[in-house]
Formats: structure tokens, sequence, C-alpha cells
């Protein structure tokens, strides 16, 4: 364009330099040429204003706001096989629709769950559960969610024992030395209660597992289980229930249960209140979903 202003420059002074000197007898009249000198000037000083206001035009146009949600459904729709990792959907749907199953486990997100794609949702685990992996479900851009983790049952690790049989944890708890009610109420804090021990299923998985505890308050009391069963000798061991404790023999409730492995009467009860042993093994029923 700036040539093309030239040229015409050149043009004009080609056609009025000519016919004002022929017109002088070979000399060229001042005004004239005053004259189209501002007409070239006017030229290109229309041209130097159009092309001011087409860049201020550019410059102060008001640009339109794109939500980035907006913006990832323009890209999955305009590159649907290159704007994301995977193998992509193409059916219009650019989020998962239903939310993934995660056993023992609950998402934590205060602020809503997300569903796009390349989204993901924090989770924990449930109590008496610990996770394993990265505490995620990522919402991929298959339509499909991608979990990261898993929620286990930590018995096994801690002192605890995963008893199949009730689907239970038994833990077995040192201290200094408690009073069977003292004991009990620990095990409720934890969410759970003393051991009951109704099968010889559980007697025998008891036995092997905590074998080397020696003796250890259990949920029996007045030959009643903490799960409400009377007693049934199922085990095929000799007892001693028959409420005495021969150090506590004047003392009243003298009919709490404990397990003495190493004894040849490995199941006994003792003063409830004044008696102190060290160990005992709590019951605490696992989540299930």
């Amino acid at each position: 364009m700036n040539s093309l202003i030239l040229i015409t420059a050149v043009l004009l002074g080609m056609l009025f330099v000519p016919a004002i000197e022929s017109r002088g007898g070979g000399r060229a009249d001042p005004s004239a040429c005053a004259a189209a000198k501002e007409q070239v000037r006017g030229l290109n000083n229309h041209y130097a204003d159009n092309k001011q206001k087409k860049r201020s035009n550019s410059l102060y146009k008001p640009q339109q706001k794109v939500n980035k949600y907006d913006a990832l459904f323009f890209s999955v729709k305009s590159h649907p096989f290159t704007s994301l990792p995977g193998e992509p959907r193409n059916d219009g749907e650019e989020y998962c629709k239903d939310m993934p199953y995660i056993p023992n486990a609950e998402t934590v997100e205060p602020f809503g769950l997300q569903r796009q794609y390349n989204m993901a949702n924090k989770y924990a685990c449930n109590d008496n559960f610990k996770i394993e992996g990265r505490p995620f479900a990522v919402c991929q851009n298959t339509g499909d969610w991608k979990v990261l983790f898993t929620c286990v049952n930590e018995c096994g690790t801690d002192g605890l024992h995963l008893e199949e049989e009730t689907a239970s944890c038994i833990k077995h708890i040192s201290t200094n030395g408690s009073t069977w009610k003292e004991a009990r109420t620990v095990c409720q804090q934890q969410g759970g209660d003393l051991v009951s021990i109704v099968t010889k299923a559980k007697w025998d998985s008891v036995i092997e597992y905590f074998r080397s505890v020696g003796r250890a308050w259990i949920g029996l009391k007045d030959k009643r289980w903490m799960t409400g069963e009377s007693f049934n000798n199922v085990f095929e061991i000799k007892v001693q229930l028959n409420d005495y404790d021969s150090d506590y023999s004047k003392e009243d409730e003298n009919t709490c249960g404990i397990i003495a492995l190493s004894s040849s009467t490995p199941l006994q009860d003792e003063n409830c209140n004044i008696r102190k042993r060290e160990n005992f093994l709590c019951e605490i029923r696992m989540l299930q979903n």
C-alpha cells in the first residue's frame, strides 16, 4: 500500500509539472508546484490516518473470556483423537457419568465431586483400614475411572490379627497392669470390646496367634460372652470357671475370664475389680461395604 501511494505521487508530478511548464513557456509556475505537493501530502496523511485507526481498533477491542471447561470441551470436540492422552471417546460425552465403587473408602472433597476428563477426586479409607497407593480416582478421557489406591484392613500389623470367621480384628494390648473392667474400657474406646470366643475354630485361631502372650483378659464374665452368648465349652479343653480367685476369695465378682495358654487349665476366671493383668485381647469388628 505504501508503494502504491508513492507511485501515485510520482505520476501526479509527471502530469502536473509538464503542463505547468508548457503554460509558462518552459518555466514551472511556483504556485502550481506548491499545489501539486500539497495534494500529494494530503494523500499521504489520509493513508496514515486510516492505518492508525485500524491499529487502534485491534488494540482496544474487548477480549472475550473463555471458561476453562468450555476450552476443554472445545479442545475435545475439535481434536477428539489428539487433544488428550489415551483412547478417547467420540460419542459427545466429556465426563465420567458414574462415580467409582471403592470398598471401605469415602471421598473427602469439601467443594463437590469432579467428573470432567483428567480431573481427580480425593479419598480417605474408613476406620480400621489403611490406604495403599495415592488416594485419588481419576476420570479418564475414555469415560472410565482409574482408581490409584486400595483400602486394606490393618490386621496383621500393630498387633492385629484378622479373624476371618467373624470378619473382625483381634488386637493384643499390653499395659503395666489393668483390671478386667479397665481393659474392657480400653477396648470400647477403640471401637470394640474384649474378645468373645464362641467357636472352636476361633479358639484355635487365638491360641495359634497369641500363644506367647501368657495370661490375658478376654470378653467373658459370669459365664457369658460380651456378644451375649452363654458360655459353652466347645473347645475340648479343661476350664475353671468357678467364681473363685484364691488371692481375693472374699471379694465379689470373681467371674471375669482370662486365657492362660501356658497352663493345663487354659481358660479360667479371676477377680474383675482388683486383679490386674498386663495383657488383654480386644476384638474390633471390621467395616464391610
